[in-house]
């Protein structure tokens, strides 16, 4: 049998660690597919970046209105946001999570999220050139407000977004956060999918780390944020290569050392490409252990896409009780 293994460390100071197994075809409201239709806005291409975005290729997922999110009346009206920056910079396009995020759009989340085909180490250059991304979530006109308005879109988005990453992805999002983003006050949380820091190349290109190493150093910011790894992260596929998450430089060291709420769960039976489909190309597929008995990750399997959606279930849930301080996603 196949399930989640939920950790919840609970916010005031640490009270205790609740551990919850969810089996994978849990019903769930918020697994299947939603009331709204998902639209999808290309700027650029993964090989040749928007100009105004470069070197970041962006792809924003939106439902098709805002005025009631997720079905649901809520106190506040308006569309949550989630900037995204996918993992293995130079490897994995958006084209790989548009089930992921086309099912989150039907819930009433926009995710605005980017990917380079730039291959660098040096993450914080990353982050900085975040900036022309997040103005135009933010900016009052030609930004995504205009977008929405542009692809018939009714509503408006919310002013706090979330910050999401996957792989490196996450510590470039979590990068830009220290940079500038907490003094903005407009970042409500972190979702991260299966992070990774990449200790050693950090160190060695003078970089520093963005997790402390001593034992009773914590993370300099406090936030809300959710965990969401796989069993198979640490994993080899191969005796060739390393595995796309090892455990010394990914999920727990950003677990162990958070400051504020943190929701975890693991995926005991998949591996880090399998909240994505269709190919990467390159060594990626090589490199990291899936789940599906190994199986290539464009080949998706009904176990793979369950667990796709429970992930997407997963992320509303958080976005919703962060957000809205909604009562169903408090007892998720």
């Amino acid at each position: 049998m196949r399930w989640l293994r939920l950790n919840h460390l609970l916010p005031v100071a640490v009270l205790a660690i609740v551990t919850t197994r969810l089996v994978l075809g849990t019903s769930d409201f918020l697994s299947e597919s939603g009331v709204y239709t998902s639209i999808s806005v290309d700027f650029g291409t993964f090989d040749v970046p928007d100009s105004r975005f470069s070197p970041y290729q962006v792809r924003v997922y939106m439902p098709s209105q805002c005025n009631i999110t997720a079905g649901v009346a809520r106190a506040i009206e308006g569309c949550p946001v989630m900037v995204f920056t996918a993992a293995l910079p130079g490897f994995i396009s958006l084209k790989r999570y548009d089930r992921l995020f086309e099912h989150t759009a039907t819930h009433g989340l926009i995710v605005v999220a980017t990917a380079t085909d730039q291959q660098s180490v040096k993450f914080g250059e990353f982050a900085k050139k975040l900036e022309s991304v997040l103005s135009y979530v933010f900016a009052g006109t030609n930004g995504l407000q205009d977008t929405m308005a542009e692809n018939n879109v009714v509503g408006k988005r919310l002013d706090k977004v979330i910050f999401g990453g996957h792989g490196q992805g996450a510590r470039i999002m979590l990068h830009r956060a220290t940079q500038q983003e907490c003094e903005r006050g407009t970042l409500g949380g972190m979702v991260m999918y299966s992070p990774v820091e990449d200790y050693q190349v950090n160190v060695d290109f003078g970089q520093g780390t963005i997790i402390p190493d001593h034992p009773n150093d914590n993370v300099p910011w406090v936030m809300p944020a959710i965990m969401l790894m796989t069993e198979l992260d640490n994993e080899f596929a191969s005796s060739n290569t390393p595995p796309c998450a090892p455990d010394d430089s990914s999920n727990f060291r950003f677990f162990n050392k958070w400051r504020g709420p943190i929701w975890q769960t693991s995926a005991t039976t998949f591996g880090f490409l399998d909240l994505t489909h269709s190919t990467a190309g390159y060594f990626v597929e090589d490199s990291c252990a899936n789940g599906e008995n190994n199986a290539d990750p464009s080949q998706d399997g009904t176990n793979r896409a369950k667990y796709r959606q429970v992930v997407a279930a997963s992320t509303l849930h958080f976005v919703n009780n962060i957000l809205y301080q909604d009562v169903a996603s408090k007892a998720f």
